[in-house]
C-alpha cells in the first residue's frame, strides 16, 4: 500500500510539472515586464494621466478628476500597506526560525519578507532554503518537520490576519473583502490574479463610489 500511495503521489508531482513550470514563466515574465512598464507609468504618468482626463467632456471633468486622484491615494496607500506586511512577515520569519535554532535565520527570514510580495511565495522559498540549510548542515540545525511548521504559522498568520489587516487598514477595505477578492483572483488568473485582485477592487470601488456621488450631486 506504502508503494503504490508513494508511485501515485509521485505520478501526480510528474502531472503537475508542467503548470509548475508554466507559472513560473508567468511569475519571471511579468517580474521584467512590470518593473519596465512602472518605470514610464513613474516617468510619464503625469503626463499621461493628463492627457486622458483632456479627453473627457467638460460635463464628466470634475467627476474625472476626482476619481483619479481618490484611485491615486488609495494605490499609494496600498503599496506602503504591502511593505508593512512584508516586513511583519520577515519580522516573524525571522523569530520564528531563530527560535528553532536554524542557522541564518536572519537572511532566510530576510528572503521570505522580500519574496512575499507574490502570495505564496515567500513562505515557500523560505522553507525550500531552510530545508538546504539543514540538509547540507543538519548539525546544529533543526529538523525539516520544525522549519516546515514554522514556515507554515507564518504563511497562516499573512493570510488569516497581517494581509487583510494590513492591506485592509491600507485601502479602507474590510478584510473579508480583501480575502474574497485574493481567493477570487486566485481561482481566476492564479498567482497573477492574487497581485492584481486587491488594486482592481480599490479602483473599482472608488468607481462606483464615485458614480454614486456623481449621480446624487451632479444629476448626471
Amino acid at each position: 500500500d506504502l508503494a503504490a500511495s508513494l508511485d501515485a503521489f509521485l505520478k501526480q508531482v510528474v502531472k503537475s510539472i508542467p503548470n509548475i513550470l508554466q507559472d513560473m514563466v508567468t511569475v519571471v515574465y511579468f517580474s521584467v515586464i512590470i518593473p519596465f512598464l512602472l518605470f514610464f507609468f513613474l516617468k510619464d504618468g503625469r503626463s499621461i494621466i493628463r492627457r486622458m482626463i483632456a479627453l473627457v467632456p467638460n460635463r464628466f471633468f470634475e467627476v474625472a478628476a476626482y476619481m483619479v486622484e481618490e484611485i491615486d491615494v488609495k494605490l499609494g496607500r496600498f503599496l506602503r500597506g504591502i511593505f508593512i506586511e512584508n516586513s511583519i512577515i520577515g519580522i516573524l520569519a525571522i523569530t520564528g526560525l531563530s527560535l528553532i535554532g536554524l542557522k541564518n535565520a536572519v537572511l532566510i527570514g530576510c528572503v521570505v519578507g522580500i519574496t512575499n510580495v507574490i502570495p505564496y511565495l515567500g513562505p515557500t522559498i523560505g522553507f525550500i532554503v531552510g530545508s538546504l540549510v539543514v540538509l547540507i548542515d543538519p548539525v546544529g540545525n533543526p529538523s525539516l518537520f520544525a522549519v516546515l511548521v514554522v514556515i507554515s504559522i507564518v504563511q497562516l498568520a499573512d493570510n488569516v490576519l497581517v494581509y487583510p489587516l494590513a492591506i485592509g487598514k491600507s485601502v479602507n477595505i474590510h478584510p473579508i473583502s480583501i480575502i474574497a477578492s485574493l481567493l477570487l483572483g486566485d481561482f481566476l488568473f492564479g498567482i497573477i490574479g492574487m497581485l492584481l485582485a486587491v488594486p482592481i477592487m480599490t479602483s473599482i470601488t472608488i468607481l462606483f463610489k464615485t458614480f454614486n456621488r456623481a449621480m446624487r450631486e451632479y444629476r448626471l
